[in-house]
């Protein structure tokens, strides 16, 4: 069956008009007014439209039978690329990111030369284009850090190099010598990674990408001035930026006690606390291990932690709101698979409320499960959707993403009702008063 919208006159404040089918599975929630174009079609025979509205509107509805598609062979055309074949769970060269690779080279850097070939090897797996800021590709850039007052990006331009060019430069880059002082990344961050930070000289982040940073060392920092902590912290939540610090001394751990300024002062909590991989051998380190959990784990890198215990959700009670990414975040990272499970008390009805929905459209979904069956999915933007569910066993929410742009997330919580007439005719109030997004084009939800 399919439903249309034949006309539309009026103003929504604070409405909301629901479509389910007979058997009370959800089709659509109007909480703004409703584009002409819209349409959906549902496997029912039934259709049920509730309108719970403050103000007078005129909103008519065409419902139509629509005959199954016709059984047809085709024949799969040969592919135009290889299947990827690499090590790696995902071709890395099909990711969009801005990277930079970063190097303490202090003398205190024991392990310098292994830095080189470990950022060098990471640069390597991906493929760049930084003459085409929408290219789906990665860009790089290569910073410096030293206990005097340069070098920071004094060797190249940011989003200049590849992995050829990287590769080339390493031949003159030696440590900084006649000291023994730890470098000053506080201090070198602030004022010459803030470049970046604040847009100067059109060195900007692009929208909706995501920011990776990858610093190797094997000791801590100089101790910074706490006015660069500040500034830092302000600079790294406000552009979104996840940090990766690659130690190559196996015999210290990323922890306070060896790193007090490095691991102590950068962001200590929210989606971009910054993240430590420790090698167990400084020569022949697990570049997989480090792509597999950071790289390419997106709940690693947005600091997302998935736990296996479902929430319970009792009648007239509700959950505490989930969000993806977490506090302090503006974008979710690539590659993210979160699962949070809902089981309702004494087999009863749960209600979902989805608030500021802002995914990447037709490849970053949510998906909803009852009972273990997949029964919706959402994708794009929408402010304010929410819907009701019979459950006997639980219901499961599921955000997933790939490796292209990253967009602002969503909010989820869930009340428990005793049956399902009363689930619906107690609509959450939506935020604000409103949809933060309202319905764009863009928006669609996909019945499985």
């Amino acid at each position: 069956m399919e439903i249309s919208i034949l006309t539309y006159t009026g103003k929504f404040t604070g409405d909301i008009v629901s479509i389910t089918t007979g058997s009370g599975d959800f089709v659509y929630n109007f909480t703004t007014a409703p584009l002409s174009s819209w349409n959906r079609i549902v496997s029912s025979n039934d259709v049920v439209f509730t309108f719970d509205i403050t103000n007078p509107i005129d909103l008519i509805f065409t419902v139509k039978a629509v005959s199954a598609p016709a059984t047809t062979t085709t024949t799969t055309p040969s592919p135009t690329t290889s299947p990827y074949n690499g090590i790696y769970g995902i071709n890395p060269a099909l990711t969009m990111v801005d990277l930079t690779v970063a190097i303490d080279m202090s003398s205190t850097n024991q392990y310098f030369t292994q830095c080189t070939n470990v950022l060098q090897s990471i640069a390597n797996i991906f493929s760049y284009n930084y003459n085409d800021l929408n290219s789906g590709n990665a860009r790089l850039s290569f910073f410096a850090f030293t206990p005097t007052s340069g070098v920071g990006f004094g060797l190249s331009e940011p989003w200049s190099l590849d992995n050829n060019t990287l590769k080339n430069m390493w031949l003159n880059l030696k440590p900084v010598t006649g000291t023994s002082d730890s470098s000053k990344f506080f201090k070198q961050f602030n004022d010459y990674f803030g470049l970046i930070m604040n847009g100067d000289y059109n060195y900007n982040f692009r929208t909706n990408v995501q920011r990776v940073f990858l610093y190797c060392t094997s000791g801590d920092v100089a101790n910074p001035d706490p006015e660069d902590v500040t500034s830092i912290d302000s600079k790294i939540t406000g552009n979104d930026l996840k940090i990766v610090v690659i130690n190559m001394d196996p015999a210290k751990s990323f922890n306070g006690q060896y790193f007090p300024y490095l691991y102590g002062k950068l962001p200590q909590d929210g989606s971009n606390k910054a993240n430590g991989y420790t090698t167990n051998d400084p020569a022949n380190t697990n570049l997989k291990d480090i792509v597999d959990n950071y790289i390419q784990n997106g709940n690693q890198l947005c600091n997302v932690k998935v736990t296996d215990v479902p929430v319970v959700v009792k009648p007239g009670e509700s959950s505490s709101t989930f969000g993806v990414p977490m506090p302090y975040g503006i974008q979710y990272c690539n590659y993210m698979n979160v699962i949070r499970e809902y089981d309702p008390d004494n087999n009863k009805v749960i209600q979902f409320n989805l608030n500021n929905v802002y995914l990447n459209y037709d490849k970053d979904f949510i998906t909803i499960s009852v009972n273990n069956t997949n029964i919706s999915k959402f994708t794009g933007y929408d402010g304010f959707i929410y819907f009701c569910v019979s459950t006997t066993e639980n219901a499961k929410l599921t955000f997933t993403s790939v490796g292209d742009k990253v967009y602002g997330g969503f909010n989820v919580t869930v009340k428990g009702f005793d049956d399902l007439p009363t689930c619906q005719k107690n609509p959450p109030s939506p935020p604000n008063g409103d949809s933060k997004f309202g319905q764009y084009p863009q928006y669609k939800l996909i019945h499985l």
